[in-house]
């Protein structure tokens, strides 16, 4: 059973990270485009899942393995296409 001062503790920690998360994802937000920011955006939930399959060595079902696939090709569009490049204008 967890004491009060453990339980406590748990919620600070994780009150903090977030706070802290979000205060640095929004100071980065503010220092670049919106495409760069959405490109971003999108690769948080990718690098996620591949480091849960590398690193942890979770097992994806076929749809997370199908979106895993769909998001790195989409990426790679956007790389290539440069739609995450401020300077590129309009490429649509």
């Amino acid at each position: 059973m967890a004491t009060a001062a453990a339980t406590t503790v748990a919620v600070m920690t994780a009150v903090a990270t977030i706070a802290v998360a979000y205060v640095l994802f929004t100071w980065g937000l503010e220092r670049m485009s919106a495409a760069t920011a959405a490109t971003l955006t999108l690769a948080e939930p990718l690098t996620a899942t591949l480091l849960g399959i590398l690193v942890l060595g979770e097992r994806g079902a076929g749809v997370a393995e199908q979106a895993l696939a769909f998001l790195g090709a989409r990426e790679s569009v956007a790389d290539v296409v440069g739609l995450g490049d401020e300077h590129a204008g309009n490429a649509l």
